[in-house]
């Protein structure tokens, strides 16, 4: 099952509700993007070229992604490259990812770990989700960088903490071998929980092995009881199965036993109605129960209903309370909206310096409503 971080159809329109479209051009960049979906490749094509004269980075990200698969123009990885470079140069943040990937497997280049790395620490420095996975990764092996275990787990960390599943995995790695952190087998089996929460089966079979080991060497005799672990996983098992109501059974059994990862999964089926009856209160519930034990995404949740009274009477105290709680962990989400609650003065004191102070938290890990309002707001 995929945590979920942040409505981004919710988020967009909040920000719509601020200011007007950004650019003229905009229309030939869309009616590109409407020619692509219909396969109309050569059309997205001459209506990119408009937009890209005109520097608008996404057309000509855009450029390079026709040329790199050969749609509507003779495949070139040399010309994918110029394209994606372009829009790198420009601060495209998924133009600079792509031209780290190109200087890294050598496509349409010269192959160079050096100016990959500055590529993808670019576009990390922007939030951008793999490319913080591709410079810890970076400083693990020491590919174009002195190798760090310090500096490979603090971009793993910003990877995992939005979602990132291969960044979650690591994360649990470093904490089981004591790279750049501090060794702990409760951080591990922490992070691990949340990998094999995503579905990923690498963690899964990693954390029973784990699991067994410990209970191995805890238990002179196997425990009366299933472990929460094994539970836990049966419970992915039977999700990735499509048994959602047992899925949930099992989810509830290491729920009640204290388990927030197992909490939060509870609380999404509940509020998706995913093999039970929809309920809003049960879903507050269990955000809520998560989100006491630390939970960073249930935090978030859990202002989110009180935002908006889901499950709960709404509360603009609270959900300021518990945002405030996500936020100061570094969840973007929740940045965002204290952004939005200090700028209307719901559930706080009217300040348009403390808005602005958490749009340009939201902003500095690639939220783009929180970019795009300090762009206006400075006008």
């Amino acid at each position: 099952m995929t945590v979920l971080h942040k409505t981004f159809t919710t988020t967009a329109l909040i920000a719509a509700c601020f200011f007007a479209p950004l650019s003229a051009f905009a229309g030939t960049h869309e009616d590109g993007l409407q020619a692509y979906q219909n396969e109309n490749y050569s059309e997205a094509l001459r209506l990119w070229r408009i937009s890209a004269a005109d520097s608008n980075p996404k057309s000509i990200y855009n450029l390079g992604i026709l040329y790199q698969n050969g749609f509507g123009v003779g495949q070139s990885d040399q010309e994918a490259f110029k394209w994606y470079k372009k829009s790198a140069e420009l601060g495209f943040d998924r133009g600079q990812y792509e031209t780290g990937l190109n200087y890294s497997a050598g496509k349409g280049i010269t192959a160079s770990e050096s100016k990959a790395f500055n590529w993808f620490l670019k576009a990390a420095a922007q939030g951008h989700v793999k490319a913080q996975y591709s410079v810890g990764n970076a400083y693990e092996w020491g590919r174009g960088v002195e190798q760090s275990y310090e500096q490979s787990t603090i971009w793993y960390q910003k990877s995992a903490n939005q979602n990132y599943n291969p960044a979650i995995f690591n994360m649990g790695t470093a904490y089981s071998n004591g790279y750049g952190v501090e060794k702990s087998e409760q951080e591990a089996l922490r992070w691990y929980r949340k990998a094999a929460a995503n579905g990923d089966d690498v963690a899964i079979n990693y954390l029973r092995n784990i699991e067994n080991q410990r209970l191995a060497k805890t238990y002179d005799r196997p425990p009366a009881r299933k472990s929460d672990a094994d539970i836990f996983y049966q419970a992915v098992a039977e999700y990735k199965a499509g048994n959602s109501a047992e899925a949930l059974r099992l989810y509830t059994i290491v729920a009640k036993r204290g388990v927030d990862e197992a909490m939060l999964n509870v609380a999404i089926m509940y509020r998706e109605g995913d093999g039970v009856e929809k309920s809003d209160t049960q879903s507050f519930y269990w955000f809520q129960k998560a989100a006491e034990r630390g939970n960073i995404s249930a935090q978030y949740h859990t202002g989110v209903y009180y935002r908006d009274g889901i499950g709960v009477e709404k509360s603009a105290s609270q959900a300021v309370y518990w945002h405030q709680k996500a936020a100061d962990q570094g969840n973007i989400s929740a940045q965002y909206s204290l952004g939005v609650a200090y700028y209307y003065g719901r559930g706080v004191v009217e300040s348009e310096p403390q808005a602005i102070a958490w749009f340009k938290k939201a902003a500095a890990q690639g939220d783009e409503d929180a970019i795009y309002i300090l762009k206006k707001l400075e006008e």
